[in-house]
């Protein structure tokens, strides 16, 4: 349904029990001294060809054999190009031609498009990206995983991790963010990659498997998460990769849950292997993309709203009076906010910096007489800002939040920190007499939905409703009267493009439209 000025932003899922980690160096380790997990000159990789196969998938009831191609496919002008017979091996540059030419014949249909839409230019990103992914491998090209690896080597790692997850582990990142998607070509919601010096894999759950060996490149292989004889990721790191030696696991720590990271490294330690998470605010992912011809998107740059007391049903100060209610039982100093919807709830703001969530990149945290939003100052215009000073919340840049826990905690401040809801590098500037475990009392207070909250959701859904019985009016005439044939990309055109956007009150889209006929209704999430 369309979120107008909805009551509450959309509640983004609690971090994904699979796949993400984080812990320091153990000083126990057999392995030889590491070497310094800051930045360093990237060396250059050694180029790595193509292989004339698809994605290996782990299915412990069938072997890896061969795959088999249709003799010819047909590409977007109608012609037919043949394949070579399956035991001569494709030469790189034509495969890459090849692939390219496989993706316009599919996408083949969305590019006749009746009318541009709102959504349109979304498309053609995506048009752009499949296309260049499609013809960029060619022979002794350097991939960015092979620049991951070179930096792996240069800093002694055996492992990275890439989850899905941002600083905020949200389930829907910023584009800028999107790492695991950028690395491994993967755009499901849910996922890790995990790249070693020889291998990289995919954990997805069932929801994605079909999706994932559709985008995967030949050289990863897919864990299909859930299915039997298929190992968690803390699993294959200690009985596969490290049956033999000991392991060094790099992660950075500001994308992993801190419950996560500190039970992975527990795990890891108990084998004599050693998680390392990186100094420093460093990533190598983002250093692969930066050299990549794939533009990293900027961060996003959008104002915030106020979303004012007679949508959301209370101020922000008393908001915060029944945080400190819970803090006093807890006796605990201070409470750290890290899920973005969690802090857009708390503060009355709303924002955009993700696609189809109505949140903004920021941080909160409340202690017994003050409450800090920490967001760069460019995004709050000054009606927000004295909104939020009004109910006695004080404004810092983003980038002064983890260094403003180091300071509570060398205070001796008792921290509050959910394990789940934190990323580690949170959680590690706060030393561990320091923390108080458990829940983050937002998460519930902001489930308790009031009067105002309750009449707004209802006033949303009857909105949209309007818009639904439009639609379905015009694609009865359409389909029953007319005798048109109506595809999957005007389905989302008319939805979304024209009657929910006509509907008073429209800001965007709550989720992207699902709209799969045929094979493609299989897949879950099919956009």
């Amino acid at each position: 349904p369309s979120r107008s000025p909805s009551p509450s932003p959309s509640p983004s899922r609690s971090p994904s029990p699979s796949p993400s980690p984080s812990r320091s160096p153990s000083p126990n380790s057999s392995r030889s001294p590491s070497r310094s997990p800051g930045p360093i000159p990237f060396p250059k990789p050694k180029p790595r060809c193509p292989t004339n196969s698809e994605p290996r998938t782990l299915n412990p009831t069938q072997t890896l054999t061969p795959p088999t191609f249709p003799r010819r496919i047909r590409n977007a002008a109608g012609d037919t190009a043949r394949r070579p017979p399956e035991n001569r091996p494709l030469l790189p540059a034509a495969r890459a031609s090849m692939r390219a030419a496989t993706v316009m014949a599919l996408l083949a249909p969305c590019l006749a498009f009746r009318r541009a839409g709102p959504l349109a230019g979304r498309r053609a990103d995506l048009l752009r990206v499949l296309v260049t992914r499609a013809g960029a491998t060619e022979a002794g090209a350097v991939t960015p995983v092979d620049t991951l690896r070179s930096y792996m080597e240069a800093n002694n790692l055996d492992v990275f991790l890439v989850p899905t997850d941002d600083p905020h582990l949200s389930e829907y990142p910023p584009d800028c963010f999107a790492r695991r998607e950028f690395i491994s070509g993967f755009t499901g919601s849910a996922g890790t990659a995990v790249v070693t010096r020889e291998e990289a894999l995919l954990w997805t759950d069932g929801r994605y498997h079909q999706q994932a060996e559709a985008q995967l490149e030949p050289s990863w292989t897919l864990m299909k998460a859930g299915l039997k004889g298929v190992p968690a990721i803390k699993d294959w790191l200690v009985e596969q990769l490290g049956k033999e030696r000991s392991i060094r696991v790099g992660i950075d720590p500001f994308v992993h849950s801190a419950g996560f990271a500190e039970a992975l490294s527990k795990g890891l330690a108990a084998k004599d292997h050693e998680l390392v998470p990186l100094a420093n605010g460093v990533n190598p992912v983002d250093a692969a993309w930066e050299a990549s011809e794939q533009a990293r998107p900027a961060e996003p740059v959008a104002p915030v709203r106020t979303h004012p007391k007679e949508v959301a049903g209370k101020s922000t100060a008393e908001k915060l009076a029944e945080v400190r209610e819970a803090m006093e039982k807890k006796d605990a100093d201070a409470l750290v906010v890290g899920m973005l919807d969690e802090v857009a709830w708390l503060c009355n703001f709303r924002g955009s910096d993700v696609d189809f969530n109505p949140v903004a990149l920021s941080y909160a945290v409340v202690t017994r007489d003050a409450a800090v939003l920490f967001m760069k100052g460019d995004k709050v215009p000054s009606d927000v800002r004295d909104a939020l000073v009004e109910n006695g919340v004080e404004l810092r840049d983003y980038t002064e939040f983890v260094p403003f826990l180091e300071e509570l905690s060398g205070a001796g401040k008792k921290v509050w920190i959910d394990e789940d809801r934190t990323n580690y590098a949170a959680a590690a500037a706060v030393a561990k007499e320091n923390r108080v475990k458990g829940m983050n009392p937002v998460t519930l207070l902001k489930s308790v939905k009031n009067e105002a909250e309750l009449a707004g959701m209802f006033a949303s859904h009857v909105r949209d409703a309007r818009a639904l019985v439009r639609f379905f009016a015009w694609m009865d005439q359409t389909i029953s009267e007319e005798g048109k044939t109506v595809t999957e990309v005007e389905v989302d055109d008319m939805l979304t493009g024209k009657f929910r956007q006509e509907l008073e009150g429209f800001i965007e889209p709550s989720f992207p439209t699902i709209a799969g006929a045929g094979p493609n209704g299989a897949i879950i999430h099919y956009r």
